[in-house]
C-alpha cells in the first residue's frame, strides 16, 4: 500500500519534496499569486503617484493593505482551521481575480477616485488573510516530517523571488512596456493604458492559481482536528473564542511564542527596507528614487541564497545559534552600510557615488543583510510549524501575521519620522540597535525557565498559576474551563521536545 505524504518515511532534500505532485501545484500557485500580489502593490503605488503626486496618498495604499491583517488576521485563521482548506485556497484566488478586474473598471470610470482604489486594495488584502493561513497549513499536510524544512525553504525562496519578479520585473515591465490601445465601441472609445493591462494580467494569473489549488485532492488537505471543536453551525458565531484560544495556546507555549516574535521582527526589517529604499537610493547612492527597486535585488538574492543553504546551516549550528548569528548579522550589516557611506564621502567628496569599491561594498553588505534575515526567519518558521498542531496551526499563522502588520503601521510612522528629522544614517543605526536588542532579548527569554517566562506574561496571576512545562501549557485539574482542557489534550498528545547543546530539536514520545 502506498503511503501518504504525512506517513511516508522521513526524507530530506529538495528533490524528494519536488517529486510530490500536489506540493508542486501548491508551490506553483504560491509563486504566481505572490508575484502578482507584489505586482499589485507596485501598480497601486504607481497609480496613486501618477494621479495624486502625494506621498500621503501613496502611504494610504500601504495602510489599506496592512490594516486587514490586524483586524481580520486571527479570525480568518480560526475559520481556516475549521473549514475546507482546499475550498479556501481556490475560492480566495478566484475572488482576488474578481477584485483585480475591479481595479480595471475603477480606473476606467474615475482614476482619481482614491477611496475606491483604497477599498479594492483593502478587499484583496482581506481575502489574502484567508489564503495565507490555508497555504501555510497545507504545507505540512502535503509533505512528510523529513521534507518540512526543504519545503519551507522552497516557499521562502519563492517568497523572495516573487518580490523581485513582481515589484522589480513584472510590474515595471508591463507598466513601462505595454502600449496604450483604443477599442471603438459604438460611438464610444475604450482606451486601455499600461496600468489597465497590468491589472488584467494580474486577474488572469489569479484564475490560474484558483485552478491549480482546485486540482489538489480534498482528502490530502485534511489534518488532525481539535477533538473539542464545535458543530459546524456554531463555528462562525464562536470566532472570538477561537481567537482567544489561539492567543492562549501561543502564550503558554514559550518556544512558539518566541518564534512568533522573531518572525515579526524579521518581517518588520523587510518592511523597513521597503520603506527606506527610495531615500537610501537617493542619499547613499545618488540615484533617482524611481530606481529604488535596485536595492531589493542584492537583498532578494541574499534571501534566496540563504533559503537554499538554511537546511545545512541549521543542521550544523542548531536553531538558537542560527538565530543569534542572524540577529547580529542584520544589525552589523545595517551599521556597516552607514559606515561605508561615511568613509566614502570623506575619502572622495566629489565622486563617491561612482566609486566602484564603495558600490561593491554596498551591494555585498545588502546581500549579507538578506542572508542574515533568513537566519532569523527560517528557524523561527520551522519552530512554529513543529509546535503548532494541525487543529490550531492556521490560527497561529494568522496571529503571527496580525502581529507583523500591527507592528508595521507604527514602524512606518516612527522610522519615517526619524529619517526625515535626524537623517537616514541615524535612523538606520537606531534600527540596528533595536534589532540586536529585541533579537538577542528573545533568544535570552527562550532559554529562561518556564516559570520566569510565565511570570513576565502574567505577573499578577503568576502565584496562582502552575509552572508551565517548556513545550507548552499544563492545565490538569482545571476542569471548569473548556479552553484549558483543549490545550491540555494537545499538550499530552504531542511529543516532548528537548534541545541538544547545539540547539537541535530531539523529540521523544512520552510514555502513557
Amino acid at each position: 500500500m502506498a503511503q501518504s505524504p504525512t506517513t511516508a518515511p522521513a526524507r530530506s532534500g529538495f528533490r524528494s519534496t519536488l517529486r510530490n505532485r500536489f506540493f508542486q501545484r501548491l508551490w506553483l500557485a504560491q509563486i504566481l499569486s505572490q508575484t502578482v500580489q507584489n505586482a499589485t502593490n507596485y501598480g497601486s503605488i504607481v497609480l496613486l503617484a501618477q494621479v495624486s503626486h502625494s506621498s500621503t496618498a501613496v502611504g494610504g495604499v500601504i495602510i489599506a493593505f496592512s490594516l486587514p491583517a490586524v483586524l481580520f488576521g486571527v479570525p480568518a485563521g480560526v475559520l481556516v482551521d475549521r473549514m475546507d482548506k482546499r475550498l479556501i485556497l481556490w475560492v480566495s484566488n478566484g475572488l482576488r481575480a474578481v477584485a483585480s478586474f475591479g481595479f480595471v473598471v475603477a480606473i476606467l470610470s474615475d482614476s482619481h477616485n482614491y477611496l475606491l482604489i483604497y477599498l479594492l486594495t483593502f478587499l484583496i488584502s482581506v481575502i489574502g488573510q484567508f489564503f495565507g493561513p490555508a497555504e501555510g497549513t497545507a504545507i505540512p499536510l502535503l509533505v512528510g516530517e523529513g521534507d518540512l524544512v526543504p519545503a519551507l525553504s522552497l516557499f521562502n525562496v519563492t517568497f523572495s523571488v516573487s518580490q523581485a519578479l513582481g515589484f522589480i520585473i513584472l510590474g515595471p515591465l508591463i507598466v513601462l512596456g505595454m502600449p496604450t490601445v483604443s477599442f471603438p465601441i459604438g460611438t464610444a472609445v475604450l482606451t486601455l493604458t499600461s496600468i489597465h493591462w497590468l491589472f488584467l494580467f494580474i486577474g488572469c494569473t489569479y484564475l490560474i492559481c484558483a485552478f491549480l489549488t482546485w486540482s489538489i485532492p480534498r482528502d490530502t488537505l485534511i489534518g488532525a482536528r481539535n477533538p473539542n471543536s464545535q458543530a459546524t453551525g456554531q463555528r462562525i458565531g464562536n470566532v472570538w473564542h477561537g481567537v482567544v484560544e489561539a492567543w492562549t495556546f501561543v502564550r503558554h507555549n514559550r518556544p512558539l511564542f518566541i518564534a512568533v516574535l522573531q518572525l515579526t521582527l524579521g518581517g518588520s526589517v523587510i518592511t523597513i527596507i521597503s520603506m527606506i529604499a527610495p531615500s537610501f537610493s537617493d542619499q547613499f547612492m545618488h540615484r533617482p528614487a524611481a530606481l529604488a527597486g535596485i536595492v531589493f535585488v542584492p537583498a532578494g538574492l541574499g534571501l534566496i541564497s540563504g533559503s537554499v543553504l538554511m537546511p545545512r546551516i541549521i543542521e550544523r549550528l542548531g536553531l538558537k545559534i542560527s538565530e543569534g548569528v542572524g540577529v547580529v548579522g542584520v544589525s552589523g550589516c545595517t551599521v556597516l552600510l552607514t559606515l561605508c557611506h561615511w568613509f566614502a564621502v570623506r575619502m572622495d567628496p566629489a565622486n563617491w557615488p561612482n566609486d566602484p569599491l564603495y558600490l561593491l561594498a554596498v551591494v555585498v553588505t545588502i546581500f549579507c543583510l538578506g542572508l542574515s534575515l533568513d537566519l532569523i526567519t527560517l528557524p523561527a518558521q520551522t519552530e512554529l510549524q513543529r509546535r503548532s498542531p494541525d487543529w490550531i496551526k492556521g490560527r497561529v499563522l494568522a496571529l503571527q501575521m496580525m502581529f507583523l502588520n500591527a507592528a508595521a503601521i507604527p514602524i512606518i510612522l516612527v522610522v519615517g519620522s526619524a529619517a526625515d528629522t535626524m537623517g537616514l544614517p541615524v535612523a538606520m543605526n537606531l534600527i540596528a540597535i533595536s534589532v540586536i536588542t529585541l533579537g538577542l532579548g528573545s533568544i535570552y527569554l527562550a532559554e529562561q525557565p518556564a516559570g520566569f517566562f510565565s511570570h513576565l506574561l502574567r505577573p499578577k496571576a503568576a502565584a496562582r498559576q502552575p509552572v508551565l512545562p517548556e513545550d507548552g501549557p499544563s492545565f490538569k485539574g482545571a476542569q471548569s474551563n473548556p479552553l484549558p482542557r483543549v490545550l491540555s489534550h494537545d499538550h499530552e498528545s504531542a511529543p516532548a521536545a528537548t534541545r541538544t547543546p547545539s540547539g537541535a530539536i530531539n523529540r521523544q514520545t512520552p510514555t502513557r
